[in-house]
Parts: C-alpha cells; structure tokens; sequence
C-alpha cells in the first residue's frame, strides 16, 4: 500500500501530461499548423482500409481499386495499424474523420508513459523521468507528424517501440531473475507486434540485434531468454506476417543477425563480425521488394546524400524512393526542427553517457540520427532518442526553465522561428504540390459525380491515394513502394508523359483505364523530386505527350480535356463529347515568361491576388502585352473585384484600338473575364464589331447572336448583325464552286 501511495503522484502526472499534451497538440492542430483536410500520400491507404474494417469487420485481401487491372494483394504491406484504429473505432461508433483526428492525435502520445518506464530502468531518477518524457508532448518534431491529419505508420509503431526498449532494458537489467525473464517474454511479443505494424521496424531489429551481439561479446550479460525471445520473435514474424514473407524477410539483416543471437557465441571477436558481415551482406541479397531502400541507401552514400544533376546516375528504384519523406534533411529543416531540442540537450549529454553508457538507451541517440540524416521522416525517433539527454539537462537549475521555455516557444511560435532561420541565408526545401485543397475539392467531386464507379484513372501515386480513397475510382498506380510491379508501373508511367502520345495511349489501354490525370508540376517541377528527374531526363523532348497535355490540347489526336483546374487536367480517351474548358494560367504558352520556375508558380496559384498585381505592374513597366493579359486572368482565376479586371481589361482593349495588341488575344481576355463574371451584352457586342472591322464575319455573327440571346431587344446589334449576315451571304453566294 505504501508503494502504491508513493508511486500515485507520478501516475498522477503523467495522466495530465498526456491529457495536456492531446490538448496542445490539439490546439497546433487547429490554430499553429493545421494539418491537409485530407490523408495524403501512402496515409490515404490507411484510412480506407482503417475505414472498411470498421464498416464490415474486414480488410480485403485483393485490393481492386488500385493497381488496375491486376488489383494488390493487401498482405503484402503492414496493415496492422489499420486493424487497432478501425477496430477501436468499430466498438465506440461516431463519426469516422473525427475519431481518426482524435486517435492520430492521442495514440502517439502513449510514447510518453512508456519511454518514462524506460528511462527509469535505465537508472533515471522519478522525477526527472517523468518531467523528461513529458516533454515529449510539446516538442515540435514529434508534434508535425502526428497532427491528427494522416494516419502514419509510426503513429501506433512508435509507443510500441518504446515500449520495445523499456522491455528489453528491464530484461537485461534483471538478467536471471524472474522479471527479467517475464520482462524479455514480453518484448518478444512487442518486437512481434511493431514488426506487425512497422516495417521500419525490421532495421530497428537490425541494430537491436548487433547491440546484443556486442554486447554479449564483450560483457557476456546478455542472457539467453533474451535472446531467445527477441530472435524467436523476429525469425517467427519473417515467417508468419505476410508482408514480410513478401519481402523476403527471412534473409533480410534482421532475421540473419537474429539467427546469429540466437547461436552460442563464445568470446571470439570473430563470432559478432562474422555476424555483422554477413548481415549487411544480405540487404543485397534478398529479393526485389525492398531493394529500393538498399539502392537508396547506397546511392546516398555514394554521392553524399546529395542529388546528382545526372539522374541517370542513379537507378530506378534510387530515384522513385530518394523523395521528400525518405530524403536527407537540409541544413534548414535539421536548424528548425532540431536547433532548440539539441542546444536543450547539450548539458545532459555527459550526464547521460555516465548515467547510461551500458544501457541500450544510450545507443537510441545515434541510432535515431544516423536514421534521421538518412531518411527525414524519422525525425520523429530522433525527437525521442533527444529526451533522456534534455532530462538529464533539467536536472541543472539554472538551465531547466530555459531549456522548457525554448521547446515552449519553438512549439507556440514556428512560422517566426522558420522566418529566422530562413533570414540567416538557409532555404528551405519546399515539396509541396501545386495542388491546393480547393481545387482538389472540385478534382475529387468532379470525378465522384461525372465518372462511371469502372472508370480507371492513370495518375501519379500521390493522386492515385486520394482517388481511390475519396472518390472510390480504381486506380493504376498504387502508394505502395514495396511491390515491385508498382514501381515498375510508376517509373513507366513517368517516362511515358514524354513519349509522344501514342505511346501514352497504348499504355492507357494496356492497363485498361480511360481517364488520365495530367498535373502541371510534371513540366514546371525540375527539381530531384520532379516527374522530368525520376523519369531519367534532363531535358523535356519536343515531341513529348506532356507538352500537348500542357500547352495544346487540341493538337492531341485521342486524348480529350474533360476537367481543368489552376494546376490539374483530366483527359478522356476515346472521348465521344469534348468538353469545352475555360483557359487557365499556368496552361497557357504564352504566358510562360510570367514565371520563372516552379517556386514562383506555386506562390502565383497561393497569392493570385497579389501576384496579379505585381505582374500587371511590371507588364506597364516592360510594356508586355501578354503578361498584362496573364495578369488579368490570374486575377480572375484568384477572385479579382470585377470592376478591377474590368480596368485591366479596358486597358487591353485600349491598346488593341491604337493597334499595339492583337485581336485574338484579345478575343481570348473577354471571353475569360465573361467566363468568370457572367455574360456581358456590351463586352460580347463591342467584340462583334472588332470581328467585323477586321473582316471576321463568321466570328463576328457569333459574338452577335450571343448578343441577341442575352439581349433580343438590342435592334441596333439586330440591324448590325442583318448587314453581317447579307454580306456574309453574297460572299458565299460570289465564291467559286
């Protein structure tokens, strides 16, 4: 009773750092960051099979909506996650995108509880535990990943790994006694469960298993429950989880090195070298669903964890994996996120190493970071790995509230924080799309309302998620990396866009899909995450798909624009009634000269308002006709004040008068600024008699009648439009036969 009594106020305070922590990163999901209205990228997966499990109690076990027309098989990837999230949310009910938020937000943050437990195995002291692992609530790299708005894998991975940790320390720590073999029972069956739901678990395996390696050669404290339940779990899940049958799991490091802990070891040096060669000797020796990972790693290494220009230099498998998610952070992002976490960490670092230098919590740090400074999504380890040393720095008085107050403020306030790194000369690296909410809104009703449930659509893999979980399309491409026929199908489907286009539409048919998603970042984005770069190029050829699909439409023999967006066009193979479609900015060819590069479209498509401004401005200054017409459509694409447009408009039309600017140009900023404000008798009249003085007659007999509709009491556009008939009609009657 007394233990109980003294262990209360701890239980205590943890409860209300996890309630305050869902409640902060509650209030940065809605008024700091907030995240996409939507699941993105390999999340939208999650949810919709998170979402089938709690509507029929099942997941598939061929997934017919993506990889069309085979469909995939949906063991071949770890679903684990989607079965506790659509489980829980099958017993409580309620709406299902407001349990996802909640449980994307809260389940992250049983990491807390259990990294305290670890720490404390480790020879932390209570309260400086507990105060550390608290922290973790608050810091602002653990907090981007889990906003409540995608269900990422290390969103349930990441408390079992802690807890993984806590059990394996205690197991060690209590080598012999009882708890300490019920303790390394209990992390075999975890170590079984994050290979369950994880699969980056396998390289966290990896290194567990070499530790145990080396540590049992130079200590020999390991003892053989250990090892036994550690190396049993990863060889059974290599055998039993069907993801990890598929990729070959039973030769992978993990499983080779488990075999290895599981042998009688001795004291040679050479039982635990042995191990390790032959360990990493067999990333490259497994099959070909997880070689892109190992391509990706050595590429990396290679050409230090920089792009090359040429990416011909690297292999296909480097270049569709070597994207931002599984990147090398920027000096920027690691400043930003970092900075404060590492400056509150530097006064605990040498505690930490007295305090833990036998302990496997000393070796997550350098484990995290070398995987951080692999692949940048795992920032949310290294935040992790970060707390023991920023706990052991709270026990410094002086340095304590500083250090809370940094990882505070870093936290309430990171757009200032971004503003100062960003002012100290480093960029950041921005990877977003062109794609906005709004227009992804359309896109996705479009294609629920106007398209047939058998429709398939071709598309890159990042719409290709959004399609089939939104709008329930099947889908060619899938988010999935690890199947290999996936890959295969990206990387062809990148170098297909600039093939010309019969190439593109055999491909159609061969996978049997009739609609096509073109977006303007495959032309725009040169960057080492573009389409032109994962396609293998340098250059775009002149006689690509993609420049038609981009700048002339109508050149296209068999492919016809049913949608458009500012970024984003839909075409319909074999399509029997074309749709007519408004001109849209980033499409038009001869505006390519208002934008430099693909940052400064993005900013044009976010700030039209204000762009439209600033390019009306310089075209005055530069006297450019066609910039100042693309001011005027960006504007109205941005919601320009229709008496705004209408004063750009005026001025086109003015200079078209005193003969500096064509008719056909602007023929094209009437009919856009009446597509957008409404028709207009006066605008489509005046239009009619410039028709008419340069001799247009059919054109201009259009631009009347659609006077005459609007207006029929208009007798002096009837009378006009009269003498443009007759005459019209004695032209045709005096042409020869």
């Amino acid at each position: 009773m007394k233990e109980i009594k003294s262990r209360l106020p701890v239980v205590l305070f943890l409860a209300a750092a996890l309630a305050t922590g869902f409640l902060f990163r509650s209030w940065f999901a809605s008024s700091v960051l907030p995240p996409p209205s939507r699941m993105q990228a390999e999340t939208t997966q999650s949810y919709r099979y998170a979402k089938l499990f709690s509507e029929t109690g099942s997941i598939p076990s061929l997934d017919t909506l993506v990889m069309h027309p085979e469909g995939w098989p949906t063991s071949q990837n770890s679903i684990f996650e989607e079965y506790i999230a659509g489980g829980i949310h099958r017993v409580t009910g309620g709406d299902f995108d407001s349990f996802m938020r909640s449980f994307s937000l809260l389940f992250p943050l049983f990491s807390v509880i259990f990294l305290y437990l670890w720490m404390r195995t480790a020879g932390y002291d209570t309260w400086i535990a507990a105060f550390g692992a608290s922290l973790y609530s608050f810091l602002l790299p653990a907090i981007l990943r889990a906003r409540g708005g995608s269900l990422y894998r290390e969103t349930v991975a990441l408390p079992m790994l802690t807890a993984l940790g806590w059990l394996t320390e205690s197991s060690l720590r209590d080598e012999g006694d009882r708890s300490g073999r019920v303790s390394a029972a209990a992390a075999g069956v975890v170590l079984f469960a994050c290979l369950a739901a994880w699969k980056v678990t396998a390289f966290i395996a990896f290194f567990l298993f070499l530790y145990l390696l080396w540590r049992n050669w130079r200590r020999g404290d390991v003892g053989y429950h250990v090892r036994l339940s550690l190396g049993a779990a990863q060889i059974a899940a290599s055998l039993l989880l069907p993801h990890m049958r598929h990729d070959g799991a039973f030769f992978s490091p993990a499983t080779v090195s488990a075999v290895f802990v599981l042998l009688p070891s001795g004291r040679s040096i050479w039982f635990p070298v042995t191990a390790t060669i032959l360990s990493v000797l067999a990333a490259f020796a497994g099959g070909t669903s997880g070689s892109h990972v190992s391509e990706v790693i050595l590429a990396k290494l290679r050409f230090l964890f920089s792009h090359p220009e040429d990416p011909g230099l690297l292999s296909d498998d480097a270049r569709i994996f070597w994207v931002p998610g599984y990147t090398s952070p920027s000096p920027a992002q690691f400043l930003f996120l970092f900075g404060v976490p590492l400056l509150a960490s530097l006064p605990g670092m040498a505690d930490m190493w007295r305090n833990s230098r036998n302990r496997l919590l000393l070796w997550f740090l350098p484990l995290s970071m070398a995987g951080y400074l692999f692949f940048d999504r795992l920032m949310v380890l290294l935040a992790l790995a970060l707390i023991p040393p920023i706990a052991m720095s709270l026990r410094r008085k002086w340095f304590a509230v500083t250090s809370v107050f940094l990882i505070l403020l870093q936290s309430v306030f990171p757009g200032d924080l971004a503003s100062m790194v960003s002012s100290a000369g480093l960029d950041f690296e921005d990877s977003s799309s062109l794609l906005g909410d709004s227009e992804l809104d359309v896109f996705l009703a479009w294609t629920r309302d106007r398209t047939d449930r058998d429709d398939a659509v071709l598309s890159f893999w990042h719409i290709s998620g959004l399609v089939s979980a939104y709008a329930d399309r099947p889908v060619v491409t899938h988010t999935f990396f690890e199947n290999s026929e996936n890959r295969r199908t990206i990387m062809r489907f990148a170098r297909t866009l600039f093939l010309p286009e019969d190439s593109l539409v055999t491909f159609m048919r061969e996978k049997e899909c009739r609609l096509l998603v073109y977006q303007a970042d495959f032309l725009l984005d040169r960057s080492h995450s573009g389409l032109i770069y994962l396609a293998g190029l340098r250059d775009v050829p002149r006689d690509a798909a993609a420049l038609m699909l981009h700048y002339s439409p109508d050149s296209l023999d068999s492919l016809e624009p049913v949608f458009q967006g500012p970024s984003l066009r839909v075409f319909s193979l074999d399509c029997p009634e074309p749709t007519e479609l408004q001109r849209s900015f980033l499409f038009q060819e001869r505006y390519r000269h208002c934008c430099s590069g693909y940052d400064e479209a993005r900013s044009q498509l976010a700030y039209p308002l204000d762009w439209s401004e600033h390019l009306a401005n310089r075209a005055v200054e530069m006297r450019d006709l066609d910039m100042l017409s693309g001011a005027l459509l960006l504007g109205l694409q941005g919601g320009l004040p229709e008496e705004d447009a209408l004063t750009i408009l005026n001025d086109l039309i003015q200079l078209y008068i005193h003969g500096s600017y064509g008719l056909d140009g602007l023929a094209e900023d009437v009919h856009s600024f009446i597509w957008y404000n409404g028709p207009d008798p006066g605008l489509s009249l005046l239009l009619a008699r410039f028709y008419a003085s340069e001799g247009l007659l059919p054109e201009a007999m259009e631009e009347y009648s659609e006077v005459l509709r609007l207006d029929p009491s208009n007798m002096e556009a009837a009378e006009e439009f009269h003498m443009i008939e007759v005459e019209l009609r004695s032209l045709m009657d005096g042409a020869p036969e």
